[in-house]
């Protein structure tokens, strides 16, 4: 029968699917948006002396980074939070007569919407911040690329080898939002309980 179709089981929206699709599979996609999008934010308005001028109207600092960080956000929202969350309305509208299906719908959409703007905001603030410190766009992608690389994949490797201590993971921005995104999602599977 179709309730029973390992297809259906692979697009019903869970804690696990949402988690899968907005970290894990989309992961790349928000690196690229980062890199392209997020490194000139700052850099290029300071390489050509616009800085002054924006803020010689009135705008406030404040107003001008957060129009920045909206500016990326966006974009990393736009393939991670925004497709899920239309994929759970749409089961939403298609199963609105299930009493057990619309709550568990609905607590997924919270999650999913809480642990999206996790998704979003981390990112974005990772690349606007040495956006604000290079004078360049390429300069702000090697930058990032370097802080990202060396604490995900070296020093936080190379500590964990030489204390023999998982704590070290701490160390790696991708292991803390994997799980804060799993524990506002109530997805275990990637949970890592004690460290």
């Amino acid at each position: 029968s179709l309730r029973n179709s390992p297809l259906l089981k692979v697009v019903t929206p869970s804690p696990e699917f949402v988690y899968n699709y907005m970290f894990l599979w989309d992961a790349a996609f928000v690196a690229v948006a980062c890199l392209l999008i997020g490194a000139g934010q700052i850099a290029e308005d300071r390489r050509a002396n616009a800085l002054e001028m924006y803020l010689s109207r009135p705008v406030t600092v404040r107003q001008y980074l957060l129009g920045k960080l909206g500016t990326i956000g966006f974009y990393v929202a736009l393939v991670t939070v925004i497709p899920t969350t239309i994929m759970i309305l749409a089961q939403l509208s298609v199963s609105w007569s299930e009493a057990g299906e619309v709550l568990r719908l609905v607590k997924l959409l919270a999650g999913t919407l809480v642990g999206g703007a996790v998704w979003v905001l981390i990112p974005s603030l990772t690349i606007v911040t040495p956006s604000s410190l290079a004078d360049r766009g390429r300069n702000t992608a090697i930058l990032w690329m370097g802080v990202v690389v060396m604490l995900e994949f070296v020093v936080s490797n190379i500590l964990r080898e030489v204390f023999n201590s998982d704590h070290f993971y701490l160390l790696q921005l991708g292991f803390n939002i994997r799980q804060v995104l799993n524990a506002i999602l109530g997805n275990d599977t990637d949970l890592v309980a004690t460290v």
